[in-house]
């Protein structure tokens, strides 16, 4: 192999090993973000429709008692926002 042609090679299969590894780091800091944007905005604002959810469900206690849909009122207003705030993997957007 010539010189030229023979670094070219050697710059190619550095560049290839590099792009290689360009995903995974891509995937780590949007990782990285995910999980800072769930502390500093998800969690707070889930915390906030649980307390307003729990009000609700607090105030509304005596219809849903009425109509029987006590467990549902429940299940939707207290505790999906306490797993999502709660139970849920830091950074993940859904709960396992």
């Amino acid at each position: 192999m010539k010189a030229p042609a023979k670094s070219f090679a050697l710059a190619l299969a550095a560049a290839l090993t590099l792009a290689s590894g360009l995903p995974a780091r891509a995937s780590d800091e949007n990782k990285a973000v995910a999980m800072i944007t769930d502390v500093v905005i998800a969690r707070p604002a889930g915390l906030g429709i649980l307390l307003l959810g729990s009000a609700a469900f607090v105030v509304s206690y005596p219809f849903t008692k009425l109509s029987g849909n006590v467990d549902e009122a429940r299940k939707t207003l207290v505790e999906a926002p306490y797993k999502i705030t709660f139970k849920r993997k830091l950074g993940a957007r859904d709960v396992e």
